[in-house]
């Protein structure tokens, strides 16, 4: 079970890696895959989809940087959640952040596969 202070962390690393580094959302989802090993992937998609919803509500002060489109991060989020139940129909496993990289480095699914360049 994942502590709410780690979910807090992992939506920090995801939201900073969208908003100040302009990062994708598929290549934040995999890099918290990577940088979370032991996160499932549920925790995961959960961060992801509390940043998009956020992000839905106007922001109250003027932001420096641009936004990242929610339903940008909802369509990541849908793939990752497709991968998910795949990983779970096939393997019987609730899959973590590192079963999902090795999944993706060995899945036709190429946006994820893409993060890695």
């Amino acid at each position: 079970m994942v502590s709410w202070q780690t979910l807090r962390e992992i939506e920090e690393f995801a939201a900073e890696q969208m908003i100040a580094h302009c990062k994708p959302p598929h290549e934040v989802i995999f890099a918290l895959a990577k940088t979370y090993p032991a996160a499932t992937g549920l925790t995961i998609a959960f961060a992801m989809t509390n940043i998009a919803n956020s992000l839905e509500k106007p922001p109250i002060v003027t932001m420096k940087y641009a936004l990242p489109a929610s339903a940008e991060i909802y369509r990541a989020v849908s793939l990752l959640a497709s991968d998910l139940f795949e990983l779970h129909e096939t393997l019987n496993i609730s899959a973590n952040g590192s079963d999902l990289v090795v999944h993706w480095l060995h899945s036709a699914e190429q946006i994820f596969r893409d993060s890695l360049q």
